[in-house]
């Protein structure tokens, strides 16, 4: 890949790190390439999380077939390890109990729909545009759904196949509700899901689900907003082109994040260090000042 090439020795390490952490403010990066003309890949954009919320509970089985024909690659994820009714232990019938109480939870419909309201059809600073997937569907733009599409994410995508012209794009981007499980994950052949209930923002309460999990502490909830959705979609990405190193020293550990951050800073070049680093600028200031 190419990003292998940009590190091969400490020193290259070293200018890294300067151009990842500090590249904000200094003139001498590499030059961004003008990828305007390049047309934007094509992807389909599910919102699982509101097919499933809105199937009748009354008649949930026949509603759950019905969801597991159209989208079979994810719901098989989804019901397997996500929402883990398919474990082993559990009938079909007790699985759409379960699965009842889940979507009838008090927490989990205030989760559903604080992600709902912050989350529409994806914000505009998200950026909304209709894609269609006319290369790879033989129906007609007037048969496709006409949903609003993410072009934030595929500027980013088209960014990250001039890095990695040999990366496989997600076809396919699931939005998902999982009581903070999973931020995000790839599935089937490289397709790409989104948990938005770890994106719903400061106006959640997050100390209501659990005063004692980690994943609650101020440190990481601050980080639970739009500003983070599309580097951490991103970053989803590059873990699987960037795989970790085989050995277990700690400098191939910091090559290998520091292939990462610097793909991230070619692929979202707008985006701020802090996001990139889940600091805040004023940490992210603190760094520069101190740099030597």
């Amino acid at each position: 890949m190419q990003i292998d090439r940009f590190l091969l020795a400490i020193t290259s390490l070293v200018l890294l790190v300067s151009t990842i952490y500090f590249g904000c403010g200094s003139d001498s990066g590499p030059e961004i390439p003008d990828l305007s003309t390049e047309p934007l890949p094509q992807f389909e954009l599910i919102r699982f999380e509101q097919e499933l919320f809105e199937l009748d509970t009354l008649q949930l089985a026949s509603a759950v077939q019905a969801l597991e024909a159209k989208y079979p690659g994810f719901t098989d994820v989804f019901f397997r390890f996500v929402i883990p009714l398919r474990r082993g232990d559990f009938s079909p019938e007790e699985q759409i109990e379960v699965l009842k109480a889940f979507l009838r939870y008090p927490l989990i419909r205030e989760i559903y729909q604080q992600a709902s309201e912050q989350y529409p059809n994806l914000p505009d600073e998200l950026g909304r545009v209709d894609f269609r997937r006319s290369e790879r569907s033989t129906s007609s733009a007037s048969d496709t759904n006409g949903s609003d599409e993410w072009p934030a994410l595929a500027n980013a995508l088209r960014n990250y196949a001039y890095y990695l012209p040999q990366a496989d794009l997600p076809d396919t981007v699931t939005t998902y509700i999982s009581q903070f499980e999973y931020a995000g994950f790839l599935y089937g052949d490289n397709d790409l899901a989104i948990g938005l209930d770890l994106f719903i923002g400061p106006e959640f309460n997050y100390r209501s689900v659990s005063v004692d999990e980690v994943i609650f502490s101020d440190y990481l909830t601050r980080t639970y907003n739009a500003d983070h959705l599309l580097t951490s979609a991103i970053r989803l990405l590059a873990e699987e082109d960037v795989p970790p190193p085989r050995a277990g020293r700690l400098i191939d550990h910091i090559i290998n994040n520091g292939k990462r951050l610097y793909l991230l800073d070619r692929v979202l070049p707008e985006t701020p260090d802090s996001v990139f680093l889940r600091m805040t600028p004023q940490q992210i200031s603190w760094c520069e000042t101190h740099e030597t």
